[in-house]
C-alpha cells in the first residue's frame, strides 16, 4: 500500500461552478443591489448632475452653488477613505445599515434648512453618499466566486445603468414638477433603499461595537 496515496482517494472531485449556475446563486445578491443602488443614485444624481441649478433656484449666487458640489466632493473623499476601514472593523452590513438610513435623514434636513447650515450638511451627505460603493464593492469581492472579474462586472453594470437611468428620471421630473419637488421625490426614494440593503448577506449585529 505504499504507493497508494489515500488523500486522493478521498479527495471529493469538485470542479468550478459554471458562469450560469453563478449567475442563479448571486442573484438574489445582484436584485438586492440593483434595488438599493436605485434609492441612492436618486439622491446622487439629484446632488451630483442638479445641485448648482437646485441652488441657485433657490437664491443662492452661481459661485457659491459652485462651491456647494465641491463641498460635496470632498465629503466624498473622507467617505471612500473611511467606510471600508470601518466596515473592516464592525461589519460591512452594520456600515451598510447605517448608511443607507442616514442618507434620507441628511437629504430631507438638506432641503428643509437654508444658509450656513447647507454647508455641512453637504460634507456629511458626500461622506455618507460616496462611503457606500467600497463597503459594497468588499461584500461582492467576499462572495468567493469562481468568477471574480464576472461579478465585478456585473455590480459594475449595475452602478452605471441605475446611474444614468436615474439622472434621467430626475431631470425628466425637474422639468415638470420643479427641482424642490424633485428633490423630495429622491429623497422619498432613497428610504427603499434600506429595505434591500437588509436583504444583502450577512446579518446586523452592533454587539462589535462594544469590543472595537
Amino acid at each position: 500500500f505504499k504507493g497508494i496515496s489515500i488523500q486522493q482517494d478521498f479527495q471529493v472531485q469538485t470542479g468550478p461552478l459554471s458562469l450560469r449556475q453563478t449567475s442563479k446563486n448571486l442573484f438574489p445578491l445582484f436584485v438586492s443591489l440593483t434595488g438599493m443602488f436605485v434609492g441612492i443614485a436618486a439622491i446622487e444624481s439629484a446632488l451630483t448632475s442638479f445641485l448648482p441649478t437646485y441652488l441657485t433656484v433657490k437664491g443662492i449666487s452661481l459661485w457659491a452653488a459652485g462651491a456647494s458640489l465641491s463641498l460635496l466632493q470632498m465629503g466624498g473623499i473622507a467617505g471612500s477613505m473611511l467606510a471600508g476601514p470601518l466596515s473592516d472593523r464592525l461589519g460591512r452590513k452594520n456600515i451598510l445599515f447605517i448608511i443607507v438610513v442616514t442618507i434620507p435623514v441628511l437629504m430631507w434636513l438638506f432641503i428643509l434648512n437654508s444658509g450656513i447650515l447647507l454647508i455641512p450638511l453637504l460634507i456629511l451627505l458626500g461622506l455618507f453618499l460616496f462611503g457606500l460603493r467600497p463597503v459594497v464593492l468588499a461584500i461582492v469581492h467576499e462572495t468567493n466566486s469562481d468568477y471574480p472579474a464576472y461579478v465585478n462586472g456585473i455590480y459594475m453594470m449595475i452602478n452605471f445603468v441605475t446611474n444614468s437611468l436615474m439622472i434621467l428620471g430626475m431631470g425628466a421630473l425637474g422639468d415638470s414638477i420643479g427641482l424642490d419637488n424633485t428633490y423630495r421625490v429622491a429623497a422619498i426614494v432613497s428610504m427603499g433603499a434600506i429595505f434591500f440593503a437588509l436583504r444583502l448577506p450577512g446579518r446586523l449585529s452592533f454587539h462589535r461595537w462594544s469590543r472595537a
